[in-house]
């Protein structure tokens, strides 16, 4: 897993949630400080939900499930890591005949 966008994907999705308690908070959409944080919200959920899909080994447009709020962020934690099993070249066993 790709630690920096696994940090940054969750600190995104943390501060969505956050925010979007906020927004509902501040009287949702009935005014426009709770339309604003809702914005806010949303944006945090998608961008953290891409990062931490990249994280884990996944095309980064599957931040668009952040609109899902707390279900997507459920998903994005268990959703299994990609990323566990690849090894870079230079840690690949020698040939057989090597």
């Amino acid at each position: 897993m790709i630690e920096h966008a696994r940090t940054l994907g969750l600190v995104g999705m943390g501060g969505g949630l956050l925010v979007q308690w906020l927004a509902s908070w501040a009287g949702g959409e009935a005014t426009t400080a709770g339309v604003v944080l809702g914005l806010v919200a949303a944006t945090l959920l998608i961008c953290g939900c891409g990062l931490y899909a990249k994280a884990k080994g996944y095309p980064a447009w599957f931040g668009i499930a952040g609109l899902l709020s707390a279900g997507a962020v459920a998903v994005a934690l268990l959703v299994p890591d990609r990323t566990a099993f690849a090894r870079p070249a230079r840690m690949q066993p020698p040939p057989d005949g090597a």
